[in-house]
């Protein structure tokens, strides 16, 4: 039985915390969209993803985590395809596709940052991400509507 001395106080939680270095940090499987994905065209289930993952970073992960990262992965694929009109890779020559996934991943990483500090659930991070995606496609949408509406008055 643990006496209430026994419990550390937040302030000495706070200094471990700070002590804490990257290595023991969980890791962000969102930078490994690509890989994650790679692994699911190969037939991998997300166990094994999560085995294969666990085994190359030396950590322990979850196959839960690898599917919600390869959801919003494949959300950011799907986002970068419908709004501005890319294709998906065809392969590491094309710098701009690249650059791109590198900044979607970097979009989720600083999101699922602030989400950390608010302390919101992931789920509703992943709303939060949903509803940036559906405002990008409605401005998108609206600017496209206003165009054409411009291009019928001069027709006339």
């Amino acid at each position: 039985m643990t006496s209430k001395t026994d419990i550390p106080s937040p302030e000495m939680l706070l200094v471990e915390a700070e002590g804490a270095v990257d290595r023991d940090a969980p890791i962000d499987l969102n930078s490994y969209g690509n890989v994650i994905d790679q692994l699911r065209d190969k037939n991998y289930s997300f166990g094994k993803i999560a085995e294969w993952l666990s085994d190359r970073l030396g950590r322990r992960i979850n196959k839960g985590a690898v599917f919600r990262s390869h959801q919003i992965w494949l959300q950011w694929q799907k986002l970068n395809e419908s709004t501005m009109g890319i294709e998906p890779p065809h392969g590491d020559d094309d710098l701009a596709e690249n650059e791109i996934d590198d900044f979607a991943q970097e979009i989720v990483a600083d999101v699922r940052k602030v989400a950390m500090r608010r302390r919101v659930t992931e789920s509703m991070m992943n709303e939060a991400l949903r509803r940036a995606a559906a405002i990008v496609d409605q401005n998108e949408d609206d600017e496209r509507a206003a165009e054409d509406a411009d291009n019928l008055s001069t027709e006339a």
